[in-house]
C-alpha cells in the first residue's frame, strides 16, 4: 500500500533537517507553466515528424509514423530514437537540414512559460540538491526571481569535476541530468541512445550521480509512472543500491496519483527501498511540497 502525504511529511521533514533529503524534479512539475510531460512531448514530436513527411513524403517515414502513433506509450524512448534517426537520415539524403527544424521545434517547445508555484517551492525550500530530467529553466528562473543566487546558476553532465566539488563542498545546485537549453541541443537525452552514449562519453558525472543516490534520500515529483526518465532512474537505483534488507541507507519517496499505482510498483517499494506518496490530485502534491518549504526555507545567499 501506498503512503498519504499525510503519512509522509514527519519522514520526510525528519530527513529535511537532518540535510538527508534531495529532490528529482520531473516534467509533471512544469505542466502548470505550459510545458509538456513526457507523453505529451511525445505525441508533439510524432506530430512534428508528420508536418516534416508532409515535406519530404518518404512512404517508410509515413509507415514508422503510423506505428509509432500505435506504440508511443510501450516503447516511447524507442519511438522517439527511430523517428528522429529516420529524420535525420532523410535530412542527409535530400540534402534539406532539418535537424535546424529539430532544433527550432525543441527551443518552442520548452523555451516558454514562467515559474509557477511548484517551481517556487521546491527552490525557497533548503534541499542539498534539486536534480531534475527537465530540459527546460524555470527552476533556475524562479531561483533568480526569489534572489536565491546560488541556484540561478546549474550544472549538466558535462560539468561532472564542478558537480564533484560541489557535492564535496555541501553547496546547493541545481542539477539537469539529461541537459538543458542552456547546453547544446544535441546533447539532450531524449533517446535511449543518448543516455547510453551520455553515459559512456561522461563517466564522471556517473559517479556524481552514484554518489548522490548513497549519500542522500530523494524525494521525486513531476513523474508519472509511465514515465521512462522515472523507469532509468529507478534502474540505476537498483542496479547499485540494491540493498532492500539494510534501514540505515537512504530511502527513495515517489508522489503518484493514486490512479497510477500498480503491482509494478509494490515490486519497486518491496526491493528497490521506494516508498509511494498516493495522491487523488495535483492539489495535495502543492501541499507537500509547501508544506517542505515552511519546515525548512532556504536563506537567501
Amino acid at each position: 500500500m501506498s503512503l498519504t502525504v499525510r503519512q509522509s511529511k514527519p519522514k520526510l521533514n525528519e530527513l529535511l533537517q537532518k540535510n538527508k533529503l534531495i529532490i528529482f524534479v520531473g516534467a509533471g512539475i512544469s505542466v502548470d507553466s505550459g510545458l509538456p510531460t513526457w507523453e505529451q512531448f511525445l505525441k508533439k514530436f510524432i506530430s512534428f515528424c508528420e508536418d516534416i513527411n508532409a515535406i519530404v513524403d518518404d512512404s517508410d517515414f509515413a509507415k514508422l509514423i503510423e506505428h509509432a502513433k500505435n506504440n508511443d506509450l510501450k516503447h516511447p524512448e524507442t519511438v522517439a530514437e527511430v523517428l528522429r534517426d529516420k529524420m535525420f537520415e532523410i535530412s542527409e539524403k535530400i540534402g534539406e537540414n532539418f535537424k535546424n527544424e529539430y532544433s527550432r521545434w525543441i527551443l518552442e517547445t520548452f523555451l516558454t512559460g514562467e515559474p509557477n508555484e511548484k517551481h517556487n517551492f521546491i527552490v525557497q525550500t533548503d534541499y542539498p540538491f534539486i536534480l531534475t530530467t527537465n530540459y527546460d529553466n524555470l527552476l533556475e528562473k524562479a531561483a533568480r526571481e526569489k534572489k536565491l543566487k546560488k541556484l540561478s546558476v546549474s550544472y549538466g553532465f558535462s560539468k561532472a569535476d564542478e558537480l564533484a566539488a560541489l557535492l564535496y563542498n555541501k553547496e546547493s545546485s541545481i542539477v539537469h541530468i539529461h541537459g538543458s537549453l542552456h547546453d547544446s541541443i544535441n546533447n539532450l537525452i531524449i533517446t535511449a541512445k543518448d543516455y547510453t552514449d551520455i553515459a559512456k562519453k561522461y563517466p564522471g558525472f556517473r559517479l556524481v550521480m552514484q554518489t548522490l543516490f548513497l549519500e542522500y534520500s530523494i524525494l521525486f515529483v513531476g513523474y508519472g509512472a509511465k514515465d521512462p526518465h522515472l523507469e532509468n532512474l529507478l534502474e540505476e537505483i537498483a542496479h547499485y543500491l540494491d540493498w532492500s534488507s539494510r534501514t540505515d541507507l537512504p530511502e527513495y519517496y515517489i508522489v503518484l496519483k493514486n490512479s497510477e499505482y500498480d503491482p509494478i510498483f509494490e515490486k519497486f517499494k518491496l526491493k528497490r527501498r521506494i516508498n509511494i506518496i498516493g495522491i487523488d490530485n495535483f492539489e495535495e502534491n502543492n501541499e507537500l511540497l509547501k508544506y517542505l518549504k515552511n519546515k525548512k526555507p532556504r536563506k537567501k545567499k
